[in-house]
């Protein structure tokens, strides 16, 4: 499941790239793919929730539990991130509003701040 779930976000990026590369030459299909690109996405962020489910219901010693919160963590909200980012794309094409908030703190520490004469 989880090698599944790689393979359709990895799906979802070619279609992506496969459709900005029609943007300036054809946008009905840039659009169609577009969207479908989105609804691919989508289908990778629902596999990462069920496999976070399974193993859930799976597990039968407590170092599994390290796995489930790298599956939580990386996949789980990872690709929930990846998700509402993406939408956030497609919005703006399709002249909706696309300033939704992406909670990127989930997976990304906030960068510390640099003070002057220290690194």
């Amino acid at each position: 499941m989880h090698l599944q779930a790689l393979i359709q976000i990895r799906r979802a990026y070619m279609e992506l790239d496969e459709a900005f590369k029609l943007r300036t030459t054809d946008h009905a299909k840039f659009m169609e793919r577009l969207d479908r690109s989105m609804e691919m996405f989508r289908e990778a962020s629902r596999m990462a929730r069920a496999i976070a489910t399974e193993f859930a219901q799976i597990i039968d010693d407590p170092s599994d539990l390290g796995v489930l919160y790298r599956i939580n963590i990386f996949m789980v909200h990872g690709f929930d991130i990846v998700e509402k980012f993406m939408a956030n794309i497609v919005a703006f094409h399709h002249g909706k509003f696309y300033l939704n908030p992406v909670p990127m703190e989930k997976v990304f520490s906030p960068m510390p701040l640099i003070q002057r004469g220290r690194l």
